[in-house]
């Protein structure tokens, strides 16, 4: 209790100051600009996607170009999660306005999932804040942002070699004081395609992955003090999941059925920023086979109050409620996980050129006090270095799994930092990090002596590794030259075990050592260019290291052509036709094609 009367005093403190206005709000009788997250605003994503780019993109490829992570595939149309760092997907919170969408039940999400076209910003964040993400921001975070502004119509379309279909649809309406953002896609994967056998050239089961998505978002100035605005977003997703070639072939069928409002209230002065919220998220994720039956239902409820200001040192104060429900049919009754997050952030100006943040936050779970979690930030020009210590709780099938699962797993715990710095050499611009992570008591899923999987508190990990990013547009007046090269070395590996003590030392399975992304863009007029290389290290996929996946490298290239209200686009991937694998026995695709294009009416 000594940690909680301690943060309640600072809390108290941070209470005590006069508290004007946080950030620029851009008042007229229509809209209020967006703001960025608290949590985030001194810290640049480390990728980003944004309404205004002119390149049409699938969430996968935005993943795939983050060079400091492993998307992990086991086929297309299969599950697309993300490990950053050496870290589990588990790690890596999603953020859909401000709300953690990670599964409570198994912790993993879907990358395939988020309809890219009908959403503004999608920024990736190499270190998180604690204080905003919640308990699993231990990998960093992603954001999944809205729209600022939309053209009246915008109409998305795409079509793929390997039988896949999509087209969105995005508009938005101004009436007087009430904006109305409406958005619709459906998207259509068969995902057919050849791959080599040994001698033989066999074709992949076909996934037949339905997507459909409604997005709406509503925002209602009342007034200059006042702001409604309303969230939306629905989705129906099923498919077909191939098996691995060496299985029989079997139907595995899936069915994502999500459900998605918040509600926000925004009141201004002349030094406050209040916001009141309410969310509810349906989850419901069907698995089936000949035999077995697997559905699981969550709701979710959250209810939170921040106040945010700005005038010399800014302050930000946030409480909040979240109720999980989870009542999947392997459950032998319903299963409950109530958290109540209380947290103040706080920017010190240390110096003209010396800007630092400080974050803290205390979780109760089910009456538990949880580890106090929090981050210090420090920017120094171009230099930045984040601190962080957080938790990790075990997700609802960790503990209550009916076969293998353990109700006496204890909380993953994490001390991480990160120091990165841009700067400029030879007109060549260079961003450089490097990091350390300790988490203990990492979680990991092992067979016991009955042959029976289960999840045990199993080791200390130590994730570390270096970041190198280098870029440079050459003007050649005919046409423009962008050049980039990233580079990323991780060294993830065990440095205590309580049963395998020789796998002490190995770097963890799936998690590759080597990654490089190099790209050329060539622009000139209404037609741009580029050619992008990719690399990924060796990768063991057994614990012992007696097997590995060898290197592979893909080479894709892009063609876009934009012009007046028209924008088209030419993907062609695996050029080289390489035959590869993520995930040993589920091939990926040799040279294929996507053709897009995108109408405006603006």
């Amino acid at each position: 209790m000594t940690r909680f009367f301690t943060f309640l005093f600072l809390m108290s403190v941070f209470l005590s100051e006069d508290i004007p206005l946080y950030g620029q709000h851009v008042m007229d009788s229509v809209i209020i600009k967006g703001d960025k997250v608290y949590a985030f605003d001194i810290i640049s994503p480390s990728h980003e996607h944004n309404d205004s780019s002119q390149l049409i993109i699938r969430t996968p490829d935005f993943l795939q170009n983050i060079t400091s992570g492993q998307l992990q595939i086991s086929t297309l149309g299969g599950l697309h999660t993300f490990l950053h760092r050496g870290m589990a997907t588990r790690h890596l919170p999603v953020l859909w306005n401000g709300i953690n969408i990670q599964s409570v039940v198994n912790g993993s999400f879907d990358y395939n999932l988020i309809p890219i076209s009908l959403m503004g910003d999608v920024n990736f964040y190499s270190f998180g804040s604690p204080t905003l993400t919640g308990n699993n921001s231990l990998a960093g975070a992603i954001t999944i942002g809205k729209h600022s502004q939309v053209d009246k119509i915008q109409v998305t379309t795409s079509v793929s070699s390997l039988q896949n279909y999509m087209v969105s649809f995005l508009t938005e309406v101004k009436t007087g004081k009430m904006t109305h953002q409406l958005g619709t896609s459906y998207g259509m994967e068969n995902n057919i395609f050849s791959y080599k056998d040994g001698q033989d050239i066999k074709k992949r089961t076909a996934t037949d992955f339905h997507n459909r998505n409604i997005i709406y978002r509503n925002q209602f100035v009342i007034n200059n003090h006042n702001v409604l605005e309303l969230d939306f977003w629905w989705q129906d997703a099923h498919r077909n999941i191939p098996v691995s070639i060496t299985s029989a072939n079997i139907n595995q069928l899936q069915k994502d059925r999500n459900l998605r409002i918040n509600l926000n209230h925004k009141y201004f002065t002349s030094g406050y920023k209040v916001a009141t919220s309410m969310a509810y998220m349906k989850e419901g994720l069907d698995y089936m086979t000949l035999s077995i039956d697997s559905r699981s239902n969550v709701d979710v409820f959250q209810a939170g109050i921040e106040l945010t200001e700005n005038r010399k040192n800014d302050h930000h104060l946030f409480l909040k409620y979240r109720r999980d429900v989870a009542n999947p049919n392997f459950y032998t009754e319903v299963k409950n996980r109530n958290t109540i997050n209380l947290g103040a952030s706080k920017r010190i100006l240390l110096g003209k050129n010396i800007v630092s943040q400080l974050s803290i936050r205390q979780d109760l779970v089910d009456n538990i006090l949880m580890p106090t979690a929090g981050s210090l930030l420090i920017n120094f020009k171009n230099t930045s270095l984040n601190i962080a210590k957080n938790y990790n709780l075990p997700g609802l099938n960790d503990l209550y799994w009916p076969v293998g699962g353990n109700v006496d797993l204890k909380t993953e715990k994490i001390v991480q930092a990160e120091l990165g710095t841009k700067f400029e050499w030879k007109s060549i611009q260079i961003a450089c990090k490097t990091y350390f992570n300790i988490i203990n008591d990492w979680i990991q899923w092992v067979p016991g002596n009955n042959g029976i999987f289960s999840p045990v508190n199993q080791k200390k990990v130590r994730s570390t590794g270096l970041e190198i990013d280098g870029w440079k547009t050459f003007d050649f007046k005919k046409f423009l030259l962008k050049t980039s090269l990233s580079y990323a070395l991780n060294s993830t590996s065990a440095i205590e075990h309580y049963t395998s003590t020789e796998q002490v030392g190995k770097q963890l399975i799936y998690v590759p050592m080597h990654k490089l992304n190099a790209t050329a863009s060539i622009r000139k007029n209404h037609v741009e260019t580029t050619l992008t290389y990719h690399l990924t290290g060796k990768r063991y996929d057994t614990p012992d290291h007696s097997q590995s996946l060898p290197v592979n490298q893909i080479l894709d290239l892009r063609v876009g052509y934009t012009y007046k209200t028209w924008q088209w686009q030419l993907n062609i991937f695996n050029m080289l036709n390489e035959d590869y694998a993520i995930v040993r026995f589920f091939p990926l695709p040799r040279r294929h094609f996507i053709l897009s294009a995108r109408y405006t009416v603006k």
